[in-house]
């Protein structure tokens, strides 16, 4: 092979990847701060457990497979991601303020204490 097209070649490959690379961190971004931060509004404006919490919840439910250690094991993983959304909360520098960062931490906390005190049957 000559000089240039292995020249050719390694500015090829270096371009997809730089392209690739773009991409990927693009997908990181949306997964880590993206989705936080839509879960963080949904929780919030609604005080009930984003939809993507839910999904193998509801499909069991379909199937008929509802029982009080299914409800307590979903309830149990709602309060691990309300307990990674006070995390992202505390970390983040995407709040207004200090003052905005402790209202939302707070609210929160009263989200939690809610959820700690649903009983089996109630809706999650």
């Amino acid at each position: 092979m000559n000089l240039g097209v292995l020249l050719l070649l390694s500015a090829l490959a270096l371009v997809v990847i730089i392209f690739g690379s773009g991409y990927y961190f693009r997908w990181v971004f949306q997964r880590m701060v993206m989705n936080h931060l839509q879960d963080l509004d949904t929780v919030r404006g609604t005080r009930l457990a984003p939809p993507r919490w839910m999904k193998g919840y509801h499909k069991r439910i379909e199937q008929g497979a509802y029982n009080v250690a299914l409800w307590e094991k979903q309830r149990s993983k709602n309060l691990g991601l309300l307990a990674s959304l006070e995390r992202f909360s505390r970390k983040t520098n995407m709040m207004d303020g200090e003052d905005t960062r402790q209202g939302v931490l707070q609210e929160l906390s009263s989200i939690r204490t809610e959820w700690q005190a649903l009983s089996p049957g109630d809706p999650l």
